[in-house]
């Protein structure tokens, strides 16, 4: 099963960009970007009987992201350290 979602960029400054989202221009709503905090923050729902707006992430998602953001920051670390480590080899040529 697929979903067709259509975004289209209604805004943009230096601190975030605003998506109006939905599955036509009757049932949208409104999403924020935040490129500080790199956080997506719904500001206004789907509204339809039809179509359910269930932007909340699940506790399955929760613990998914969390375990992934997690990996991520120890592969970061490791990369981070092999690098320092390459740059010591070279200098000591």
């Amino acid at each position: 099963m697929a979903v067709f979602i259509i975004m289209t960029k209604e805004y943009e400054n230096e601190e975030k960009v605003v998506y109006k989202y939905g599955l036509d221009e009757k049932n949208s709503g409104v999403i924020e970007y935040n490129k500080d905090s790199g956080m997506i923050s719904q500001q206004e729902p789907i509204v339809s009987e039809f179509y359910p707006d269930d932007f909340s992430l699940s506790e399955l998602e929760d613990a998914w992201l969390e375990w992934l953001l997690k990996t991520m920051a120890i592969l970061l670390n490791e990369l981070r350290l092999n690098l320092k480590s390459a740059i010591l080899a070279i200098r000591c040529f």
